[in-house]
Parts: C-alpha cells; structure tokens; sequence
C-alpha cells in the first residue's frame, strides 16, 4: 500500500480548478471539426509524369509565375535517414511574399498556412499524385473570399502543371 503522502493530489492540482467534461468535450470537437474542414479543402490529381519530372514541371510551372520556392522538403529522404523506409514524398512551400504578407497582416494566424504547400507522391504502385489545399480553405482564418481570390490561380497552375 502506498504511503498517504503519494496518494495527496499533487499542489498544481489544488490550485488549479478542473475544466467541466462539456467544456473539454466542446474544444476537442471544434478541433475535430477544423481538421476536417481543412481535410475537405485537398485537391489531389494525377500525374501522368514520373516522379521527378512532376517536382520539375510543379517547379517551373511556379517559377514562370514568379512564385519562390521557399523550401523543399524530401520526406523519404528524411525517412531514411532514421532508418525507415516511404515511398518518394516531397512538400513544395511557396510563394509571392507580396501577395502573402498583406493578408498576413490581415489575419496573423494565416503565417500557419502560407506560404502554401503541395506535395508531390508516389504510392507502392508507382502512381504520381499532386495535392494542395483549396485556396479559400484561408478563410477559415477571418479572411474574406474576395482577399483570398486571388490565390485561386495557383490551384489553376498546378494542376495544368501536371497535364
């Protein structure tokens, strides 16, 4: 049997009072409710390119629209590196920070979401895909659909970069 003193409640816990469960409950489904409306906002196509040669024409495709690749993030390779093996996963992040940093002006929690992102997969049986999320998904964070309209010829190019 333990002594009494491990069975008192820790002092954070005396000073600090309990959330009700329906307080909980309510957070954790406006969590749920955000990743799946973020989940309904992906766009996936297929591409009819190897690998490679789809990071290349989703690269060329922004570059000829002045769009800066601000990183590029090979997770199979990362994946090797701890001894894991994924097939090919590369993440895009790019932008205009002419376009991008008025509306993070506009709404600050919108930096969690630009610059924007696509990624570019092989699956085990060798099919291409591209995926990105909807341009008016940024509304989520206060901004209008006129102040993200613009954003919605990136989802254009991408996808004719892969046609």
């Amino acid at each position: 049997m333990k002594s009494p003193e491990l069975l008192q409640r820790p002092a954070l816990a005396k000073r600090v009072p309990l959330l009700p469960l329906s307080f909980i409950l309510v957070l954790c489904a406006g969590v749920t409710t955000t990743v799946a409306a973020a989940a309904d906002k992906l766009v996936t196509v297929q591409s009819p390119y190897p690998f490679a040669a789809t990071i290349e024409k989703v690269e060329s495709a922004l570059a000829s629209k002045g769009l800066k690749i601000f990183a590029k993030i090979d997770h199979a390779a990362a994946a090797r590196e701890a001894g894991m093996s994924m097939p090919p996963t590369t993440v895009l992040i790019f932008g205009n920070p002419k376009g991008g940093t008025p509306l993070m002006l506009a709404q600050p929690t919108v930096a969690l979401d630009l610059p924007l992102r696509a990624l570019v997969r092989e699956d085990a049986q060798g099919k291409v895909t591209l995926t990105w999320r909807q341009a008016d998904a940024l509304t989520a964070h206060g901004l209008s659909a006129e102040q993200v309209a613009p954003l919605a010829g990136v989802e254009k190019l991408l996808e004719s970069s892969v046609k």
